[in-house]
């Protein structure tokens, strides 16, 4: 108790140092590391500094501490500060995604099925007056639940992305900055619910000048680097938004609501794996390309039906599966950990709950969109 109290006193009197500054002993500095990350969220926000930031990386890297480090991390995301949701949202992209989703998959998973930090953030967005936030703190607080976009666990990303929807309704002003700071992280789940999120908001809210504002920069992102938008579920969101816009009357008429439909030039023909490697990473993925062993490649890639006089669907799963493994790291990422956990505990195909997915399939969908 002595300790916690000194984490909190010695930064508010002395800015920039922190309790585990102030000794030498390897052992000691890292409890008081501990005791001071913890006492995060009791801190005044404004005694946080570069110092509080390096504690939070620090601690990061202890065995069987890094998931009480984000609880921290998460509780004071709300508040502008140093170490708020705009700094967590650097934090989280200093990875790449499958090493991300290694940890903040199990990390999302654990603390919604708990009801900790991540359930009460999503369940605070339909029990509070959102109508009378801080601006700041809506726009801060909707970083965080997209970001809770990338979860696996369907109950997570489905929720939050509902809660976003309920605080962009209340505070539209907000949308175009979260869309512009979310738009180039590599994650298309993340980017997908950013788009889906903004674009129902803006259906409830009618607020055209923020439409107008969103369409713009959509329409300017696209053109600078159409190959950035290599998915077909956020280019139909982005056309989506601009035939909003066009409903509404603030589409400019030199803007196509259909420029994302159109083709753009890609490498061709495709990569495809060797057998060798179908099998060894369709065993790592728990895919198989076949019509007998994955619903997936049965049924879900039925939309790309269309295609398969040019690309046959065989070629396609394997594509997929080549896209999860090489393009998205999933191979020694740690994400298999995730998955066999969930595997083991609720099961496979389709006895098991609605909400149970993997990661593996997470990449599964992104890559078929992609395709």
């Amino acid at each position: 108790g002595i300790l916690a109290a000194l984490s909190i006193l010695i930064p508010e009197q002395n800015a920039g140092v922190e309790l585990p500054h102030l000794v030498e002993d390897e052992a000691t500095h890292d409890s008081l590391v501990q005791i001071s990350v913890q006492s995060f969220p009791s801190r005044s926000h404004d005694t946080f500094t570069g110092a509080s930031q390096s504690l939070i990386r620090e601690a990061l890297k202890m065995q069987d501490f890094s998931a009480k480090v984000m609880d921290s991390l998460l509780t004071v995301s709300r508040h502008p500060s140093i170490i708020d949701a705009f700094w967590l949202d650097q934090l989280l992209r200093q990875n790449p995604m499958a090493y991300r989703d290694a940890f903040w998959c199990g990390y999302l998973h654990d603390r919604f099925e708990s009801e900790g930090i991540v359930y009460q953030l999503i369940a605070s967005a339909f029990e509070l007056p959102l109508e009378q936030l801080e601006i700041e703190t809506a726009e801060r607080w909707t970083i965080v639940l997209l970001w809770f976009a990338a979860a696996a666990d369907r109950r997570v990303k489905d929720r939050a992305t509902r809660a976003v929807v309920a605080i962009m309704t209340a505070q539209p002003g907000i949308i175009f900055n979260v869309t512009q700071r979310l738009f180039d992280c590599d994650d298309d789940e993340v980017k997908e619910r950013t788009l889906l999120s903004g674009y129902a908001a803006l259906l409830m809210s009618r607020d055209i000048d923020v439409l107008n504002n969103v369409t713009h920069m959509l329409h300017n992102e696209f053109q600078n680097a159409p190959l950035a938008f290599d998915n077909a579920i956020i280019r139909d969101l982005i056309r989506c938004i601009c035939e909003l816009a066009q409903e509404l009357d603030v589409l400019p008429e030199e803007f196509n609501p259909e420029f994302t439909m159109e083709a753009i030039d890609s490498e061709w023909p495709l990569n495809l794996p060797t057998e060798e490697q179908e099998k060894e990473w369709g065993d790592i993925l728990h895919f198989r390309p076949d019509e007998f062993s994955s619903d997936f490649f049965k049924y879900s890639m039925g939309c790309l039906r269309p295609w398969q006089k040019n690309f046959p669907k065989k070629s396609m799963g394997q594509w997929i599966l080549q896209r999860a493994i090489q393009g998205f790291g999933y191979k020694g990422s740690g994400c298999e950990k995730y998955d066999n956990y969930m595997l083991g505990r609720y099961g496979g195909g389709r006895s098991k709950a609605t909400w149970v997915e993997r990661i593996g399939k997470k990449y599964q969908w992104i890559g078929m969109y992609q395709l």
